[in-house]
């Protein structure tokens, strides 16, 4: 956040939209949403960048540091979402866990998808948790090559 300080919002926002999103990741999560599913993202990656890379109202739920700015520039300051971890920014699996508290949602009815080892604790929240290509050794109960074949799990 410090580094973007004075950077202008537009400049940020063009260059994330640039960011390559996996292939068929749109189709996958309108499916899913045409089938009911509430979809929610907790991520560390900044807000201001998930809005430039998926289309406005993909997502239910957004958690995910927030960028401060003034008069279309950025002050260097970040809002955290305000669940406490000791190994990251902040506690995804925290973050799940309310989130599905709040929506009524029993973990056994949630699907969480990732490819990286920090969200080994995000996975433990839910009842399927599903690597995509997983950076690493990740323990999750389902591992995938591509993103349409959550269409398949989700059924």
């Amino acid at each position: 956040a410090r580094s973007l300080r004075g950077v202008g919002v537009q400049e940020l926002e063009g260059l994330a939209s640039q960011v390559r999103i996996a292939p068929y990741a749109h189709e996958t999560l309108e499916y899913l949403k045409r089938m009911g599913y509430q979809l929610a993202i907790v991520s560390f990656a900044f807000r201001r960048v998930i809005n430039s890379a998926f289309p406005k109202g993909c997502f239910d739920f957004v958690v995910c540091p927030a960028l401060h700015a003034k008069k279309d520039r950025f002050t260097g300051r970040v809002s955290i979402p305000r669940f406490a971890s000791d190994r990251h920014v902040f506690s995804k699996g925290r973050a799940v866990r309310r989130l599905l508290s709040s929506l009524r949602i029993k973990p056994s009815e949630a699907i969480a998808v990732e490819n990286a080892k920090s969200e080994e604790e995000m996975f433990r929240e839910v009842g399927i948790s599903v690597a995509i290509n997983p950076e690493r050794n990740v323990v999750s109960s389902v591992r995938v090559k591509t993103l349409p074949e959550l269409m398949i799990i989700a059924n």
